[in-house]
């Protein structure tokens, strides 16, 4: 279970010899012939909005800038859009395939879920409709709020000197920084924005307080923590434009509540179950590098496999998560199994009152569904009979031990600066305590990854540039890094997690040694199936729409990292778009293989 990520990583080195080969072997032919969109596959076409789509899920998987992106390198994506998307689909479609129960099953998950979706958004808002009386204990006694600075002290006579040196003139907040005990003295004690009857203050000093106006110092009031000198910094009367926005979050919450509960009821009445032992041991097969499918829940009348999960997730769990256990894989397959029963009654009381799919987004995100379904179960096909004995597996592991160690690596999070003040600046508010976090969602300019408050990932010191990870791997947990200047901008670094290196013996990892042989065979049958469609399929390129594709990446607005996915500047040259044998793991991760 150990070397989940690192079995990934080097089943694609294995194949990436066979990855070229392949695209050489998958070189589209040019034609004099316009057409709309960027190509024209057996008389399909693809359109720029769903290829540039496809392009943006590519360059984040490979961590290079948007605007460097040549003509070659699109070209090469192109070919695993073309082989992915559309040749194993239409593949699917000559063989009958969408007639098949088993992806029929599997494809209604999809359409549960937007349904589900619509209905929660629309019926249900006005039968489950979130009352005065819900939202009553989130709304203050009056709609007016207090900025407010305090200074607490040990006793009321200190309190009252301190008192008298604020109303003489000095500095307010170099008296909390000489004097407060209290917890908010690190923020110059700041305590942010109070509403009447917080229950902060005792309600007669409470009423006091709200008397003030901005910019006065308060007499000495109590506090469950000590006597206290407060000073209004700000007093802000609300709009009803802003008590209708400070509100839509209890709102939606108070919703949500009343969303599960309503859940929990149509699934007590259709008896849904999910059985436990059945998922327990696909999973355990799962980890093991062997496919096990077995019915693993029941909505009424309606069953639910195993497989349907593997077919419908995007990218397979054991995949994604570093270092995985067996109990960690079994509760992510019953969250999902559980997701998708929810969907399911939903789905099924919103169709009586007829409820249906209709927006074009809808439509499109099926259509991705009906693809990765397609693509999973044609890769089932295809590798079908195809088995690896524990025999194959050690001779692999003895050739080539070394691949199935796990490096030393570290949890990391970064602050990226555009200049040397504004990162300063940033620093020096580290240095003051304040939440890496939050400095990083207000001034990272990497702003995929400021929306999850600068966390980059699990990595490898070869996963960085030398400076990054001469400094990465020289922090402790919870410690950051000075200001590391590289041409992509000025770094700030946190650590908040360390992972040794790990040596394996073959009996510990012997599942995983299997499922690396197992796609190295994966990899070469499917490189000769997309070869024979490829030579079998009528193709033309638009050279021109990918010329102005292009064009737009070049000129693209600010706002996205000019780096890799992880604002980084990551160590990959000449990475592939695709997974192994040439697959993309494409804008929904899917693989031909991902179910084993």
């Amino acid at each position: 279970m150990n070397v989940k990520r690192t079995s990934l990583i080097i089943v694609c080195a294995l194949v990436f010899v066979g990855v070229v080969a392949l695209m050489r072997v998958a070189a589209v032919p040019r034609t004099e012939v316009t057409i709309d969109g960027v190509a024209l596959v057996n008389r399909q076409s693809i359109s720029k909005a769903e290829f540039r789509s496809y392009i943006k899920a590519s360059i984040s998987r490979r961590h290079f800038a948007v605007g460097g992106v040549d003509v070659g390198q699109l070209e090469e994506m192109l070919n695993g859009y073309i082989e992915e998307q559309i040749l194993v689909y239409q593949d699917a479609a000559r063989q009958g395939l969408f007639a098949d129960k088993d992806f029929q099953r599997a494809y209604e998950f999809g359409e549960n879920q937007l349904i589900a979706r619509r209905y929660i958004a629309g019926e249900l808002q006005e039968t489950l409709e979130v009352t005065e009386d819900d939202l009553s204990e989130y709304i203050p006694s009056e709609w007016v709020s207090l900025k407010l600075r305090q200074i607490l002290l040990s006793n009321r006579g200190e309190a009252e000197a301190v008192l008298a040196k604020a109303r003489a003139g000095e500095d307010f907040i170099e008296l909390v920084r000489e004097y407060s005990i209290g917890p908010g003295a690190a923020r110059d004690g700041d305590l942010g924005n109070r509403f009447p009857g917080s229950g902060y203050f005792l309600p007669a000093y409470d009423v006091y307080l709200f008397s003030l106006e901005a910019g006065e110092i308060s007499d000495v009031v109590e506090t469950p923590l000590g006597p206290a000198i407060c000073k209004v910094e700000e007093r802000k009367v609300y709009s009803e434009h802003e008590i209708k926005a400070m509100l839509r979050k209890p709102r939606n919450m108070i919703f949500s509540r009343k969303v599960q509960t309503h859940i929990r009821e149509i699934r007590e009445k259709v008896g849904a179950e999910i059985y436990a032992d059945p998922l327990n041991e696909c999973v355990a097969a799962l980890d093991g590098g062997r496919k096990h499918d077995a019915l693993i829940a029941k909505a009424g009348e309606r069953e639910f496999y195993f497989m349907d999960l593997q077919r419908t997730i995007g990218v397979p769990y054991d995949r994604i998560y570093i270092e995985p256990s067996v109990d960690k894989l079994f509760q992510l397959y019953r969250d999902n199994i559980d997701s998708k029963i929810s969907d399911y009654v939903l789905a099924q009381e919103a169709r009586i009152l007829g409820v249906s799919i209709e927006t074009d987004a809808e439509k499109m995100e099926l259509t991705k569904l009906k693809r990765r379904v397609a693509l999973r179960m044609m890769g089932e096909r295809i590798f079908a009979g195809l088995d690896v004995t524990d025999e194959e597996a050690r001779e692999y592991f003895e050739e080539k031990p070394d691949e199935f160690n796990i490096p030393e690596r570290v949890r990391l999070w970064q602050i990226l600066l555009a200049d040397e003040p504004t990162a300063k600046l940033v620093h020096e508010k580290l240095m003051a305590e304040e939440s890496f976090e939050e400095l990083a969602r207000e001034y990272s300019i990497d702003k995929r990854k400021g929306s999850l408050s600068g966390l980059i990932g699990t990595l490898q010191k070869k996963d960085l540039e030398e400076e990054l990870a001469d400094a990465a791997f020289a922090l402790l947990p919870g410690d950051y890094s000075d200001i590391i200047q590289t041409e992509h901008g000025y770094h700030i670094l946190k650590v908040d997690g360390t992972y040794s290196a790990r040596t394996f013996e073959f009996e510990d990892i012997k599942g995983i040694v299997r499922k690396a042989v197992l796609r190295g065979k994966q990899e070469e049958r499917f490189a000769k199936y997309i070869q024979d469609l490829f030579a079998k399929a009528v193709i033309e390129i638009n050279d021109e729409a990918l010329r102005e594709l292009i064009a737009e990446m070049k000129n693209r607005k600010p706002g996205t990292s000019p780096h890799g996915a992880a604002g980084m500047p990551i160590n990959s040259p000449g990475a592939s778009p695709h997974g192994p044998g040439g697959m993309p793991i494409n804008s929904s991760g899917a693989s031909p293989h991902g179910a084993n």
